[in-house]
């Protein structure tokens, strides 16, 4: 018997787990968009999914001015809106596919854990972008058989922007526009002609200055 069969526990229930979560946060946002009791589909996820409050460790990962979200309620807000006022509605984006990649599982005697990330795909957009967020998965066994979980969520990746223009030619675009900076910073002083202003006098003992063309006469 292997030590997954062993805990109780086994890597396909983990990412059955991974699949009702997707498939509840997917069904949240179709029962908005229907105008349905969204909020009530919500609870009853957080409700059948998650442990019990506080004994989760919540970290959602758009969250920011409140990022540790240590009662049911935070909780619920951070996926529907509520009593967190950053909170947008996670869940109610909404989405169309949530694709999990796990990396790893751990199988401990009563507890698995799983991390990876999950791509997430909005709904009715031409252009879909494929957010990614990397996550660590916990799922737990009870005592009446079911199997609940407590998620620790860390922030999305970091993404580079990719250039429409190659390495060279780009590099070569940077040298430009600095030399330009350069070149404005150290430009001489505009000086402007003067017109009509009078020659001063000559110093004593000296011939006088032959007027110049077009001068005007003493």
């Amino acid at each position: 018997m292997s030590r997954a069969e062993s805990s109780g526990i086994t890597e396909a229930e983990v990412v059955a787990a991974q699949k009702a979560w997707s498939d509840g946060i997917i069904d949240i946002g179709a029962v908005m968009t229907a105008g349905g009791d969204y909020k009530a589909r919500a609870a009853a996820l957080l409700d059948s999914l998650y442990g019990a409050f506080p004994g989760v460790l919540f970290k959602p990962t758009k969250a920011a001015a409140v990022p540790f979200r240590k009662t049911r309620a935070e909780a619920l807000s951070y996926f529907v809106t509520g009593d967190v006022p950053e909170d947008g509605g996670f869940a109610i984006t909404p989405w169309s596919k949530i694709e999990w990649a796990n990396s790893g599982f751990i199988i401990g005697e009563s507890s698995a854990t799983a991390m990876g990330g999950a791509a997430r795909v909005r709904k009715k957009i031409a252009r879909a972008k494929r957010p990614t967020a990397d996550r660590q998965l916990l799922v737990h066994a009870r005592e009446d058989g079911r199997r609940r979980q407590g998620r620790v969520h860390v922030p999305a990746r970091a993404r580079v922007r990719p250039s429409h223009r190659g390495d060279d030619e780009q590099k070569k675009s940077q040298v430009r526009a600095r030399g330009r900076r350069v070149a404005q910073d150290h430009r001489p002083p505009l000086v402007l002609p003067l017109r009509g202003l009078r020659r001063p006098p000559a110093p004593t003992g000296a011939p006088p200055a032959k007027p110049r063309a077009g001068a005007p006469c003493t």
